[in-house]
């Protein structure tokens, strides 16, 4: 069965692109309107947003640090993972959703990330950037310090050897979810169309639902809502 292959070399037959770089949310918003996305879509989806300020994510799983910044807040993430800033200058968000029920949902960890990051290298170059794949042999310190500290397989790397894009994932009865993070690299206005044109044979502009904003909003503030530290 091809579906059932470990690798996936092909785009996916079709896509909704969901351009929120313009609606520069909070970090609760961010997280809790990709959830909703994931729990939400009945096909593959792209999210390409901002943050209105300096903040931290880490994953899922990690621990909450000992001390935290009251200037910066600390959000978790729904996907795996160490410690992520966003906010800064040349940095940029995304997010993919594959629902369980499209093949491409049953790809491998290392192959969808590979598969992934491969389209991302590709939109890159559309845009006048140059960037290699990490090597299998690079040693993952996932889960501790800082992601973009850390290079894992099939990271991007600068032409100078420095890690510009990493990601995490998770998966769920609701299907696969990466939120990915490019920093360092400036990007044009077309890079999420440029991006979805990599990752599917067809793509689709879509806003987001107005009743799914306001169920975000709920959810950040219960579920997202930046951390305090640890007695």
């Amino acid at each position: 069965d091809v579906y059932k292959r470990q690798d996936w070399d092909r785009p996916l037959a079709d896509l909704s692109l969901f351009d929120d770089t313009e609606s520069v949310r909070s970090g609760a918003m961010n997280m809790a309107i990709d959830e909703l996305l994931m729990r939400d879509s009945v096909g593959p989806w792209l999210r390409c947003y901002g943050w209105e300020c300096e903040t931290i994510s880490i994953g899922h799983f990690a621990p909450v640090p000992l001390t935290l910044s009251p200037c910066v807040p600390v959000i978790r993430r729904w996907t795996g993972g160490g410690a992520v800033t966003h906010g800064g200058v040349g940095d940029a968000t995304f997010a993919l959703g594959i629902p369980r029920q499209h093949p491409a949902s049953a790809m491998r960890p290392k192959h969808s990330y590979r598969w992934l990051h491969r389209a991302l290298q590709a939109a890159l170059v559309e845009i006048g950037v140059e960037s290699t794949l990490a090597a299998d042999e690079v040693i993952s310190k996932e889960g501790s310090g800082g992601c973009f500290q850390n290079p894992v397989a099939a990271d991007l790397l600068s032409t100078s050897r420095r890690k510009i894009a990493g990601g995490a994932q998770r998966r769920s009865r609701h299907g696969m979810l990466h939120q990915g993070s490019i920093q360092g690299v400036r990007l044009t206005s077309e890079f999420p169309s440029v991006f979805a044109a990599q990752l599917a044979d067809s793509w689709q502009s879509c806003s987001i639902d107005p009743g799914l904003l306001r169920r975000a909003e709920e959810l950040a503030r219960t579920k997202y809502r930046p951390l305090e530290s640890p007695d």
